[in-house]
This record gives structure tokens, sequence and C-alpha cells, in this order.
């Protein structure tokens, strides 16, 4: 603020902005108070898709752990097989590809299960003052 005495007229305002984020599953606890007030029941369908969504993931993850297992067997089938019948070279390069495709797909995973587990907290912006225009103008 300048030090020149304020005259009448002058006014200063005050700008707050506040900024609530919520990440999970389930809705934040004020919107699901709303929903059942909007609609009763409808916490209870929230809770009973979650859950089925939770134990969805689940079943497919543990497939995917399950096909991952029968492909690195048959990758090593294959690589034992061709160091049999081929060339050890052969063998050696056969199961280089899925592995390198695997491990690129669990990297991504990883990264994808990071992104999703960093919950964002409340932020607040500074508060900023700000003069009128007529103000800002008659000091020019």
């Amino acid at each position: 603020m300048s030090d020149e005495p304020r005259q009448e007229g002058d006014e200063e305002s005050l700008s707050i902005h506040i900024e609530r984020i919520h990440a999970g599953p389930l809705p934040s606890p004020e919107a699901f108070r709303h929903y059942e007030n909007t609609l009763p029941g409808a916490a209870d369908r929230i809770l009973t898709i979650t859950e089925f969504n939770i134990r969805h993931r689940a079943s497919v993850q543990k497939l995917a752990m399950w096909i991952g297992f029968i492909i690195a067997v048959g990758c090593l089938i294959g690589a034992l097989t061709l160091a049999f019948v081929a060339t050890p070279a052969a063998a050696v390069l056969f199961p280089i590809v899925p592995t390198l495709v695997s491990g690129g797909a669990y990297a991504y995973g990883l990264n994808k299960r990071a992104q999703q587990q960093q919950l964002p907290g409340t932020t607040y912006a500074e508060p900023r003052r700000e003069l009128p225009e007529s103000t800002n103008s008659e000091r020019n």
C-alpha cells in the first residue's frame, strides 16, 4: 500500500480462492450425502457398484497374472525346444521379445498405479488484494 492518505471512496477488495479436490472410488462425503438426500437408496447403490468394480478389477488382475505365467512357461518351453532342435542363439533370442514386452507392460502398470494413488490435497490460493479500477487510474 502507498503512504498516501486514504480518501473517501477508495476501496480495497480481497479475493480468496479455495479449491477442494477429492480422489477415490467413492464420491466425497458431501456429494455422497447429497446423492442420498436427492434419491434415497442412492448411497447403497453407489457402494454396491463400487464393491462390484473392486471385485471385478481383482479378478481381471488375477486372470492377467495367470496369462502372463502361461506365456512365460510357453517361452521357456519354446526356448528349450529351440536349444535342442535349432541353434542355441535362436533359443536365447526367442524369450527376449516377450520378456521385454511384459516388462514394459509391468512398468506401465506401475506408473499408472502410482499416478492413481497420488491423492491431491486441498489447495489454497494466496489472497490477492485488488483496488477497484477507478482508484488505480486516479493514482497514475
